[in-house]
């Protein structure tokens, strides 16, 4: 494949979701009158945003493989001066003055592959904060745009998912530790405030993610959040 394109990458997560969403449905009705309904529906909800939030990492690797490969110049600025910058502290400036390479306006998505993710493993971030700096460092203005156009809330919704997920995958005191500060720490007035914790501590992800909060699953609101999110990226 030549192109890669963001609309598709969308159109794509949108589709795995709204089946995440299908599926959640279907089994939480079929576990009912079961006599262990609740451990299931708290295993359920556990394992459907853990999909759902590393589907949405993968979307995340692919829509900036999509924006690199459609303009590739300021990845390659930001990797000459990272190489400069490394030969300039090893061997001097006269060295780093002498590197300059040639770079290409239009790579092919292989080659944009190779290039950012050589051994297949997906770009990943850390945190909301790293996925702003690396679209600023790595994407042209005209498509980055787009994500710095996310709120402040829609960055900590991101981060408030990841921290319950290396919750629900790790289960480690840390985890559950820097997920709960999180949660705590949620506006009151914020768009996400169906997550706010601010004096009890969240113990079993699941049944929280399984609880009602404004009539609907809190499971339900941060997958669709997540769709949301991503469809402005």
């Amino acid at each position: 494949m030549n192109k890669k394109r963001p609309n598709e990458i969308r159109q794509q997560y949108g589709q795995e979701i709204n089946s995440l969403k299908e599926f959640y449905g279907t089994a939480y009705t079929g576990f009912a009158g079961d006599p262990h309904e609740a451990k299931h529906n708290t295993m359920l909800a556990e394992l459907v945003f853990l999909n759902a939030y590393v589907l949405f990492e993968s979307f995340l690797s692919d829509l900036f493989l999509a924006y690199i490969n459609k303009r590739a110049i300021s990845y390659q600025n930001n990797q000459e001066a990272k190489i400069k910058k490394l030969v300039r502290e090893e061997f001097g400036s006269w060295f780093s003055d002498k590197i300059s390479m040639s770079k290409s306006q239009h790579l092919k998505a292989e080659e944009v592959e190779s290039l950012i993710d050589p051994k297949g493993f997906n770009i990943t971030f850390g945190s909301s904060s790293e996925i702003k700096r690396l679209a600023a460092a790595w994407i042209a203005q005209e498509y980055r745009k787009r994500i710095f156009l996310l709120s402040d809330e829609d960055f900590l919704f991101i981060d408030c998912c990841r921290e319950m997920r290396n919750a629900i995958a790790h289960k480690s005191k840390r985890s559950f530790e820097a997920m709960n500060e999180l949660l705590r720490d949620i506006p009151a007035g914020s768009t996400i405030n169906f997550l706010r914790r601010p004096a009890k501590d969240v113990r079993t992800v699941g049944a929280f993610l399984k609880a009602k909060a404004g009539g609907t699953h809190r499971l339900l609101r941060c997958v669709d959040r997540l769709g949301d999110i991503a469809s402005r990226m």
